[in-house]
């Protein structure tokens, strides 16, 4: 060390010498030595030198105060041998100039040491230290325009020398730096300031740096906004170089890790703050705090770190901050991975970890918005709007951007950086003013990735998000994947994220496990705000907009994407995104919550291929309720909870579906978007779902709007939309409706594709159910949307109204299309709610009506084609199963007699195999079978007993059609009402004034090929249509009357939204058309067995459309028809079929009738029918009768008027608008309330009118005019019809027993007040048969003109109560008047040896064989003038009811006739009496225990009431039963004065008049008659109770022909007169008889003969009557030519002759009668007048009809018995003076008529008696018990006949039509000749039945009565002791003549007869007589003959002039034939003595 101290002190020495020139000499050493400008020394001293300035260069110079060399030997402060020391240090500097000067010096040096030098200087280095106590370093332009000053406090550098090296230390006390700005004041950027120390070890021997330590302690750096505008305005140049050397291609981070050495970086307290100050009010600090900050960077082990620890950052002015724990950064290098194939390895791999733990945010909203916005300032958007931080100038440099990557392959591989970095307990709290808070937290998250960021992998466990309260502070959130807390956001259990980019293409892949998400509008909101207040609030101009857009679509299209050159160059980025336990809440309001659950979801999208993917694995849906006071969470398996936990959280399962995938792929040409269901699909929706997602949509909708930007950018996408949804598997929506109903859509597979307009969706069937109850079956549905259609503008074609050619359309087809009703489900409480929810949809969305005008968008057309569509109503269960047990046990009687006829052939055969064969065994195998049958019946029960489901109505359409077209002709309002008023002009229309909720027009076409209505399984169907075409106009309207037509309902959800009041309208829906019909065939069946199928119907129609909820009655339908349907209808039909069912029985399909309109013409207008056909009317019977046709009237034009009485007018259906029940008037409260009451109808007048137009070739042998063709079963028929029309139907579920309320049904019979019916017929034939054998007997009516008048009106007679019963009202038709008029008529009668011509029909002959009677015209009239009730006996001369006129009467009477009237009216008797003694009443016996006192004054109190009005006016007869015996109404047929007003119909009254006129018959014989004829006593008495018939003939015919003789008699009169009464009934022998009477009175009669009848060739079928003229009365005149006339043609005395004519035939041809040929008549009976009596007594079998009549009391006296034994048949005939003239065959002919015609009796009447009589006797023998039993049982078989014969007529009916339709065989011909024997036997049989049967009961009731008198039990044996009288015959003339002429007509020589009351009586039918003369003359005529008296009375001088004694009387008696032989009992002839004067000549 000596020489060192030598060396020193050399040193000084010369210093010391030199101390004046040793300053200028070291200057001019260093400035030479290192290049410096000058260096000046000034004070230099021993150890120190007091100032040095250097100048570096020109604008750099360094000047150092007090610089001292010290120590440490001589200073223990230091702590180095050589120490400098200075004790200030400045440096200027001006870096404009430095730079310039570095420009003009550059030169290339290399100062390189060699490594002996280094380790020298770094040996004497050890030894020397530097200090520093104050420096100030000033840099001008270190930044252009800035001055940065530096200062340092104590500066101190020391060097150590240790092994490895050189350590140099560098401490300093204080550092302090600031920024200026130059140019102005205050102008400070950057201040920094700090304490610390350095320390560097240099290696030894290379000089490389080792190590390198920094120590800073509390170091603060504040940096002032001011920097950014100098940033700003300042440009910042970038050096360039020519190339990049080989260290520039890696990494800076790798460059500084391999050339520094060990690095370590301590800071204690550092402080980083940013002020904010510019354009602000008030200047704001940002500080970032960290407690310590710790860097490591080792060489050797290639590792480096950074930690620092209590990270904070503040705001001084606000409340938001970050603290981070521990900040942890390492970069360690590893071995290198592998290469990929074809890529170089890398030199060398790192790995770079960071770590953060605990970092803690706290945010609040209007901090973050202060700071952003003061970032969005003028200088910030300017600094980061720059296009790059420095200006590159990449133009002159030829640098390669982008290589390929087989360069990329060749070039060396660059060390590879992998980035691991940790977040561990991350949160993060964002507040807004109103302290909501959300807090975020991550409880570990990791990111892997290389340093290029081509492999990127980021992790994330438990990251959630939730809201919390405001005061929460550093909230920690343990998840729990097995349930959801309310409020937690965002609850990822765990994530993974991984990008990888090789060659080019790009890969994201995300996977996340057990996530939650939950929407929640605060915290979304919440979030959104943040985000405002990040976006910019200064809305961009549409020019940057532009610039955006452009920039957007050359870059980040998917047109730029997805093209060919982009592909080629490989750069897809492909991002999938796979999560597994996805659980997604959107809660709304706090209050409910939407869910979804997601077992696994995949996303997939790709750029090249420009498609993304994604597939969604078991989705589950829910909704709930949230009650988060009680329930907090929900667990994460809800799904597979049990209901009742569901309930317990209030959830519900919204459906699911197992996998869907997603695809949507944008091309150049269209953009597809596919959704694919792989599994069922199932999907409910609820309000409260929807209000969720609504509320959520609506909240997402305005999040949208709010960050959106205000001006769309336009990107180039394809407009071309492919919309796809297709899935194989069935899809199931479901809608749980507001009140407990629930609706769900299923479909097997469905198809949904979309492309641009036209939408097209298809599936295999479609199921709508309701309440789990298929309603709607559609098999094939697809929903066509098309822009245009080819047949729909045909279509419009034929409307040549409409405006548009075309317009798009919407198409609904199914194959088959079905609508269910189940029984009793109230389907329409189901649609209400229905209709409820989409109201309430639209009320969610504040959906308001816009106004329908003209302009209004035109709506789509539509049409609806179904191949098969059916509308089913099922029936009730019960009902059917009731049917299948009674169908079962049907069939099982008939399986048990033949398993029973089995067992019993089985025993005849083990009997004849072993006939010892024990009886006991054979009752065990009845026994054992009867077991058995009763075990197969409960089995068979059983099985049938499951439930059924059977049609109540079934309605099948096929091939359906409807298309409706819009118009801009019929679109808007002013159209619609225009339209409504064409077609409704009745009713006044406001259109200004009036409101509609509801308003379309449309031009409607519809076209059915077959439609059909059935009820249940009966095989007829209701209604049946075939092609039907329906074309016109539809506007359909509803009409907004007000608030108090809105009812209101209600849907109630959870608070806050509360309960929802939806507005329905109770007007109805009112349609208006003009619509027009053409239709093939249409037939329509009805029943009244079908009625309460129809009231069931009605009833289970009122679940499917419930009704009015207006308190008003309910409308009935005429009136709800009235109500919604208006307008025009025309229908065409070319065969239209009506029957109506005849049958009791609705499964009966052959007893029915059937009325064919052919060409049927309808028209329907308002309140008008017009109807122009066609009609033949068919009789449809199981029998022979089948088929046959019985009414024909072509060309029928029928109008019907409607008049409908209302108290308003009847048209004003819009004032009728129906009233909520909760809005009714105040007036309704005391009256019941009627909101229709002006509108209802109280009664409805008809009028009809009926025409019959000839046809336009009339022709008197036409056949095309109205033909009427009656059988007698025919008859029968109608009577089987009639029993069923009157049936009483069993009753339907009514009332409050089966829940319904009892409404009572109005009738449109009842509600009919007049009735007015007229019709004209020009011609018309009538024909009856017996039967339809070819030689049945018949008749046939022709008429020229029918005109027929009719009114009637309804009267509804009220019934008394009786014992508290209440009965209907009974309705009665009171006739008012009623007329005929007929023309031109003929009748003709046929028998078996006539029959008409059936192909020639001329109602011209009158002189046909089979001619009965004709007329020229008839009138009839009914008028109401007549009482309606019994006369008073008291008066005779009262009008009768029915009057009938008859002009020019021609009537001929022959056997013939006769036989043929016998045997119509014996079949009508036949069938009259089958009916009576059938009858439930048929066994009846009168009450007689009243007096004749009360029943006097019951009738007087009946006569009483006929004076009543209609309206309060009871029945008669009901007063008088309810005075009497109180028994029920019965209806009476005896006319129609005897019934309740005329209920039956005219044609039954006219039937019943018929058959009631009979005979009975009586064995008793009668006395002699008395000086008064019995028949006018017996017509005169008072006992008349009805005048029933008044008939006039005027200038009447009548021809009498004989059977014996050929001739006939022609009778005429000019005027006759007949009546018909009805009498008292009365008794005889204790038989109660109803009395009628016959009286005639014929004026102006004339006899008529053929005046040669030998060898004369008239024929009565070429007869021709006398003209009018002969037949009326001639003026009397005295003069002598008249006299002499009255012989000849034109006179009209007796003898004189008439000329006829006659019709001449040839060649025996009958058909042709060609020529007219005159004959003479000779008048054989001078004008008369003639009175004729018929007094008829006939049995009362039905007692119940005649109660009303004066029923006298039972005889009590023997007088009084014998006195009515003249109660009698009578007929009597009376002639005041007639004069006859007549030869001997005139005379025969006459005998003949007599004895045939007039005085014939039926053979079988006297055979009835003689039956009865006995029938008398024998059961006068047994009890009455006995007679009744066997009464009962002749009944039962006479029942059980009449059923067997209808069963083989049946059987015959099938069989022949089996025989007709080609399957005859010989032994099915057998059969039926069987089946017909078998018939005529039964029938046979019947009528003995039906005779034995009547006698029988005649006799009982006989009997009965005896019993009840004791009279007729004293007289009964003198009553058989006399024979009885059944029938008198009378003929009485007060004076006639007789002349007696020769065969020509000349006056004989006998004489002339004149006798002087002249009378016969004809006892009765066993053969008694007697024959009376008063007086007896015979003159002699010829001249000068000497006795001119040859025969008078001797005159008796006692007597005088008073004697009336008979001048002759003949009594003969006959008794029964004895053997065959006649036995007359008595014989006795009177004779008073005669004059008697004869000569021989």
């Amino acid at each position: 060390m000596m020489w060192l101290i030598y060396l020193f002190l050399i040193i000084a020495s010369i210093i010391l010498l030199s101390r004046r020139y040793l300053g200028w000499f070291i200057s001019k050493l260093l400035a030479r030595q290192f290049g410096w400008k000058s260096v000046k020394l000034n004070g230099i001293g021993l150890f120190r030198i007091q100032n040095v300035k250097i100048v570096i260069c020109n604008g750099f110079s360094v000047e150092i105060h007090g610089l001292r060399l010290s120590s440490s030997f001589v200073n223990q402060e230091q702590r180095k041998p050589i120490m400098f020391e200075a004790a200030d240090l400045r440096v200027e500097s001006e870096l404009s100039l430095i730079q310039n000067a570095a420009k003009e010096n550059e030169v290339k040096t290399s100062n390189k040491l060699s490594p002996e030098k280094q380790a020298r200087i770094m040996q004497w280095i050890q030894y020397v230290g530097a200090k520093v106590h104050t420096s100030n370093i000033v840099l001008l332009d270190a930044l252009p325009g800035c001055l940065l000053h530096i200062t340092f406090d104590n500066l101190c550098l020391e060097t150590y020398l240790e092994r490895e090296g050189l350590q140099l230390e560098l401490k300093c006390k204080l550092i302090q730096s600031k920024l200026f700005l130059r140019k102005k004041i205050d102008a400070l950027l950057l201040d920094i300031s700090l304490a610390g120390s350095a320390s560097v070890d240099v290696a030894e021997g290379s000089g490389k740096l080792k190590k390198f330590s920094v120590n800073l302690g509390n170091p603060r750096i504040i940096v002032y906004d001011g920097i950014i505008d100098y940033i700003n305005n300042h440009t910042i140049h970038k050096v360039k170089n020519e190339a990049l050397s080989e260290s520039t291609k890696d990494p800076a981070l790798i460059r500084l890790l391999r050339r520094t050495p060990n690095i370590n970086f301590d800071i204690d307290k550092l402080s980083i703050q940013f002020i904010a100050s510019l354009n602000v009010p008030h200047p704001r600090r940002l500080s970032l705090n960290l407690q310590t900050l710790k860097t490591t960077v080792d060489t050797s082990l290639q590792t480096a770190s950074i930690q620092f620890t209590d990270c904070k950052i503040t705001d001084n002015s606000a409340d938001s901050h970050f603290h981070c724990l521990q900040f942890l950064a390492t970069v360690i290098s590893q071995v290198p991975a592998p290469a990929p194939p074809g890529m170089a390895l890398p030199s060398s791999v790192y790995q770079a970890s960071v770590h953060i733990f605990t970092p803690f945010i706290v945010m609040y909203q209007h901090d973050l918005s202060w700071w952003i916005n003061y970032g969005r300032g003028s200088q910030f958007s300017k600094f980061f709007g720059r296009k790059s931080s420095f200006e590159d100038d990449f133009s002159n440099q030829n640098i390669v951007i982008e290589k390929t990557f087989e360069e990329f392959n060749n070039i060396d591989a660059v060390p590879r950086i992998i980035i691991d970095s940790e977040l561990t307990d991350f949160q993060c709290q964002l507040r807004n003013s109103d302290s909501k808070t959300v807090v975020f937290g991550i409880d570990l998250a990791t990111l892997v990735a290389d340093h290029l960021m081509e492999e990127v992998e980021f992790g994330v466990e438990s990251l959630w998000c939730h809201h919390a309260d405001g005061g929460v502070i550093n909230e920690r959130l343990a998840l729990d994947p097995t349930k959801h807390a309310w409020g937690t956001t965002v609850a990822i259990g765990a994530g993974l994220a991984k990008f990888v980019k090789y060659r080019g293409n790009k890969q994201l892949c995300i996977q996340l496990d057990e996530c939650q998400f939950e929407w929640e509008e605060e915290v979304i909101t919440l979030i959104v705000d943040f985000v405002q207040s990040i976006r910019s609030q200064k809305m961009e101009s549409p020019e940057e907009f532009d610039i955006i857009d452009k920039t957007l679509v050359n870059s980040d299209s998917w047109d730029s994407v997805d093209t060919l050159s982009s592909r080629n160059q490989l750069n897809d980025f492909l991002i999938q995104l796979s999560a597994k336990k996805l659980d997604c809440f959107f809660t709304a309001k706090r209050a409910a919550f939407l869910a979804f659950s997601v077992e696994n979801l995949k996303v997939e999208s790709s750029t090249s291929a420009s498609a993304f993917l994604m597939m969604i694995e078991d989705i589950k849906f829910v909704q709930g309720e949230l009650r988060p006071d009680t329930i907090t969470y929900i667990p994460s398996n809800w799904y597979q909870m049990s209901s009742e936990l569901q309930k317990t959280h209030f959830i519900e399962p919204c459906g699911g579906c197992q996998k869907i995938t997603i695809r949507f792929v944008n091309n150049v040409s269209s953009r597809e978007f596919v959704t694919h269901f792989e599994s069922s699909v199932e999907l409910v929706w609820s309000p409260l779902a929807y209000v969720v997602f609504y509320e959520v949509f609506r909240k997402i909708r305005e999040i949208s709007k709010t960050l959106s930007t205000p001006y769309k950018i336009n990107r180039k996408l394809s407009t071309r939309l492919l919309l796809t949804i297709v899935s194989d598997h069935p899809v199931d929506f479901g809608f749980r409706l507001p009140r407990n109903h629930f609706m769900r859509w299923v479909v097997p597979s469905i198809q949904l594709v979309k492309v641009d307009t036209v939408i097209n969706i298809s599936a295999p069937t479609f199921l709508l159910e309701m309440d789990n109850h298929i309603i709607l079956n559609l098999e094939s549905p697809r929903i066509q949307r098309l822009a245009a259609d080819s047949r729909m503008d045909m279509g419009r074609q034929e409307f040549r109204e409409l405006q548009n050619r075309t317009n798009k359309l919407w198409w609904f087809h199914a194959d088959t299309f079905q609508i269910v009703f189940p029984f009793k489900y109230d389907f329409s409480s189901a649609y209400e709610e229905v209709i409820n929810s989409v109201k309430w949809i639209k009320l969610v969305h504040h959906h308001k009506p816009k106004k329908f005008t003209a302009d209004s968008p035109l709506p789509s057309d539509l049409r609806i084609t179904f191949k098969t569509a059916s509308l089913q109503m099922n029936d009730d269960p019960f009902e059917v199963q009731l049917q299948t047990i009674y169908e079962v046990m049907a069939d099982e009687v008939f399986e048990r007699e033949r398993r029973r006829q089995i067992l019993e052939e089985k025993i005849l055969e083990i009997l004849k195999e072993n006939p010892l064969f024990p009886k006991s065994k054979i009752d065990a195998l009845y026994q054992k079978l009867a077991i058995k049958d009763a075990q197969i019946y409960v089995d068979r029960i059983r099985q049938v007993q499951q439930p059924l489901h059977r049609q109540l109505f079934l309605w099948t359409l096929k091939d359906f059609q409807l298309n409706a077209f819009a118009d801009d002709s019929l679109h808007g309002k002013e159209n619609v009402i225009a339209f409504m008023q064409h077609v409704n002009p009745e009713s006044y229309l406001n259109g200004e004034g009036m409101e509609f909720s509801t308003m379309w027009l449309r031009a409607v076409e519809l076209d059915v090929a077959e439609s059909k209505m059935q009820f249940r399984d009966y095989p007829l169907p209701y209604s049946d249509i075939k092609e039907a075409y329906f074309f016109g106009f539809v506007a359909a309207a509803e009409h907004h009357a007000g608030d108090r037509s809105i009812r209101h309902e209600y849907i109630e959800l959870p608070k806050p939204w509360g309960l929802y009041q939806i507005n329905r309208n109770m007007c109805p829906l009112k349609f208006y058309y003009d619509l027009q019909c053409e239709i093939t065939s249409l037939h329509a069946t009805y029943g009244p067995c079908w009625e309460p199928v129809l009231s069931f119907i009605s009833l289970c129609w009122n679940y499917v459309n419930a009704p009015s909820r207006d308190p008003s009655p309910p409308l009935p339908f005429w009136d709800k028809i009235r109500l919604l349907l208006h307008g025009k209808f025309l229908m065409l039909c070319k065969k239209l079929t009506t029957s109506m069912l005849a049958s009791v029985d609705p499964y009966n399909e052959t007893e029915l009738m059937d009325i064919l309109w052919e060409n049927f013409g309808f028209e329907w207008i308002s309140g008008q029918f017009r109807i122009q056909t066609d009609v033949d009317f068919f009789i449809r019977t199981a029998s022979k009768y089948d088929d046959s046709r019985l009414l024909h009237i072509p060309s029928l034009k029928w109008g019907i008027n409607l008049e409908w009485i209302c108290s308003g007018s009847s048209h004003d259906h819009h004032s009728a608008t129906p009233v909520a029940p909760t809005k009714l008037p105040e007036y309704s409260t005391n009256i019941e309330h009627d909101s229709y009451r002006s509108f209802r109808s109280s009664h409805l007048d008809v009028s009809m009118n009926v025409e019959v137009k000839a046809p336009p070739e009339f022709s008197p042998s036409s056949n095309d005019f109205p033909q009427m063709v009656l059988f007698a079963n025919t008859v029968k028929w109608f009577d089987f019809m009639k029993n069923t029309l009157t049936m009483v139907n069993r009753p339907i579920k009514r009332g409050s027993l089966f829940g319904l309320p009892h409404i009572k049904k109005q009738q449109l019979s009842r509600h009919l007040k007049h009735l007015n019916f007229s019709a004209n017929v020009p011609r018309c034939m009538i024909t009856y048969w017996m039967s339809f054998s070819p030689s049945s007997h018949g008749c046939r009516l022709f008429c020229e003109n029918l005109l027929v008048t009719w009114g009637t009106h309804l009267q509804i007679i009220h019934n008394d109560d009786i014992e508290d019963i209440q009965r209907r009202p009974q309705t009665a038709w009171k006739t008012s008047f009623f007329s005929v008029q007929l023309e031109n008529a003929q009748m003709q009668l046929y028998g078996a040896n006539r029959q008409p011509e059936m192909d020639k029909i001329n109602i011209t002959h009158e002189n046909h064989r089979a001619f009965f009677l004709g007329f020229s015209r008839l009138s009839y009239l009914n008028s109401d003038d007549t009482t309606e009730h019994f006369l008073d006996t008291s008066d005779l001369h009262c009008a009768a009811k029915h009057r009938l006129t008859i002009h020019d009467l021609r009537a001929s009477w022959t056997t013939e006739n006769r036989d043929s009237c016998l045997a119509i009216m014996e079949g009508f008797q036949k069938a009259h009496l089958l009916k009576k003694v059938l009858s439930n009443d048929a066994m009846k016996i009168l009450d007689f225990s009243q007096s004749q006192e009360n029943l006097k004054s019951a009738r007087q109190q009946q006569q009483q009431q006929q004076h009543l009005p209609a309206s309060v006016s009871k029945s008669p007869s009901r007063a008088t039963r309810a005075s009497t015996d109180g028994r029920p109404p019965l209806h009476s047929t005896i006319s129609s004065n005897f019934d309740d007003g005329g209920a039956s119909s005219l044609l039954w009254k006219l039937v019943g008049s018929m058959v009631d006129d009979q005979v009975a018959y009586s064995e008793n014989t009668l006395e002699r008659p008395d000086e008064s004829l019995n028949g006018v006593a017996l017509s005169k008495k008072n006992d008349v109770v009805q005048h029933n018939w008044q008939i006039d003939l005027l200038h009447s015919q009548v021809m009498l022909i004989g059977c014996e003789k050929e001739g006939f008699v022609l009778m005429t009169a000019d005027h006759a007169s007949l009546s018909n009464k009805v009498h008292t009934p009365v008794w005889r022998n204790a038989q109660l008889l109803l009395k009628k009477s016959w009286t005639a009175s014929l004026s102006g009669m004339q006899y008529f003969a053929p005046l040669v009848i030998k060898n004369a060739t008239i024929k009565r079928e070429h007869f021709r009557f006398v003209s009018r003229k002969i037949i009326q009365k001639q003026a009397d005149d005295a003069t002598a030519s008249d006299k002499i006339a009255s012989y000849s043609n034109s006179g009209e005395a007796v003898g004189g002759c008439i000329i006829g004519k006659t019709r001449l035939r040839y060649r025996n041809d009958e058909d042709n009668l060609t020529g007219i040929r005159e004959y003479q008549l000779q008048r054989v009976g001078s004008r008369c007048s003639c009175q004729m009596f018929f007094i008829t007594f006939s049995d009362i079998l039905n007692i119940e009809k005649f109660e009303r009549l004066f029923i006298p009391k039972m005889n009590e006296t023997a007088d009084d018995v014998l006195q009515k034994r003249e109660d009698v048949d009578c007929f009597t005939l009376k002639h005041n003076m007639l004069e006859i003239s007549t030869n001997s065959e005139q005379y025969q002919i006459l005998l003949d008529i007599v004895n045939h015609l007039v005085l014939f009796v039926d053979p079988k009447k006297k055979q009835s008696e003689e039956n009865r009589r006995r029938l008398w006797f024998k059961l006068a023998k047994i009890s009455k018990e006995e007679v009744r039993y066997s009464i009962e049982q002749m009944q039962c078989d006479l029942r059980e006949c009449v059923a067997i014969i209808r069963s083989l007529e049946r059987q015959a009916f099938f069989l022949n039509r089996q025989q007709n339709g080609g399957a005859g065989t010989h032994q099915m011909v057998e059969e039926f000749e069987n089946l017909k024997k078998e018939i005529e036997d039964s029938k046979a049989r019947q009528l003995a039945l039906i005779d034995n049967l009547a006698m029988t009961i005649s006799c009982y009731k006989e009997r009965e009565m005896e019993e009840k008198s004791e009279i007729h039990r004293l007289h009964a044996l003198q009553d058989d002791e006399q024979p009885l009288i059944s029938r008198r015959f009378e003929v009485c003339f007060e004076d006639a003549t007789w002349r007696l002429t020769e065969n020509d007509g000349q006056i004989s020589i006998t004489g002339n007869f004149s006798l002087a009351n002249p009378m016969t009586a004809r006892i009765d039918n066993s053969g008694e007589h007697c024959v009376e003369l008063g007086s007896i003359k015979v003159d002699n005529l010829i001249p000068d003959s000497k006795y001119k008296e040859v025969l008078a009375k001797l005159p008796n001088p006692q007597a005088g002039n008073s004697d009336r004694t008979p001048v002759l009387r003949v009594i003969c008696r006959e008794l029964a034939p004895v053997g065959g032989i006649c036995v007359k009992e008595h014989f006795e002839v009177n004779i008073l003595p005669q004059v008697t004067q004869i000569t021989y000549r």
